[in-house]
């Protein structure tokens, strides 16, 4: 079955931080601060939270989701260097990244803006990179949501599933967060022998991964609490 709860990645070299603390201070001081602590990033034990130094094409972290055929991760942009979004992808093996924003060259993180440099630096660490926005963005998502319509995107899902290289691939979108971000519906149309797991950052070294029953449930309760308070004004 699915695995619920969420997983730490540091490098090793870094400090420990628990996955819902403070951090701690980062080797770089200028580093933006933490992201916000999210409830569904559970803490690890000890044995989890090191992975060994080595190249990162050819070891995987112990902690990591179980090694299934058919592994989904997404991960949005928030204040990272593309350095640190390198390290992790190859740490998690993936071997694909499909950009599925609709508009790939907006937001303030500039080296993650579609265009040679990042399909180059991907490339690099054994990536392909492959843009998918003009048929899985947000206006599409939206368009097919308010139409009822979500067999044309579990179509066009399953088209690029086929199209993908084997191992792990990764959804990039805008949105840091899963539950506030258009790839978690995606997410939630894929063939259900798909695992999907959500990236997110706990500081600009660190990572949490959350299960797509977590962030889903997570959505939910913020859509909840919204449509209560509107209706208690």
């Amino acid at each position: 079955g699915r695995q619920n709860g969420a997983t730490e990645l540091v490098p090793d070299e870094l400090a420990d931080p628990p996955c819902d603390g403070d951090p701690g201070a980062p080797p770089d001081s200028t580093a933006a601060a933490a992201a916000p602590a999210d409830d569904s990033c559970a803490e690890l034990p000890a044995e989890a939270v090191h992975p060994q130094p080595a190249d990162p094409e050819t070891k995987r972290p112990s902690h990591a989701p179980r090694a299934v055929t058919n592994l989904v991760y997404t991960i949005g942009t928030w204040r990272v260097s593309r350095e640190m979004y390198l390290w992790h992808l190859s740490q998690l093996k993936v071997r694909l990244v499909i950009d599925v924003r609709g508009n790939p060259r907006a937001g303030r993180q500039e080296d993650m803006h579609q265009g040679k440099p990042l399909t180059r630096a991907l490339q690099g660490a054994g990536i392909r990179y492959e843009y998918w926005g003009d048929r899985l963005g947000e206006e599409q998502v939206e368009e097919k949501a308010e139409d009822g319509a979500d067999l044309d995107l579990q179509r066009v899902l399953k088209g690029m599933l086929a199209a993908s290289l084997p191992g792990p691939l990764c959804l990039l979108g805008h949105m840091h967060e899963p539950h506030k971000c258009h790839r978690l519906r995606l997410s939630g149309l894929l063939p259900a022998d798909w695992e999907v797991w959500h990236i997110m950052w706990q500081d600009h070294q660190s990572i949490c991964l959350v299960s797509h029953a977590d962030a889903s449930r997570r959505c939910t309760e913020d859509a909840d609490f919204f449509w209560a308070r509107r209706h208690a004004e």
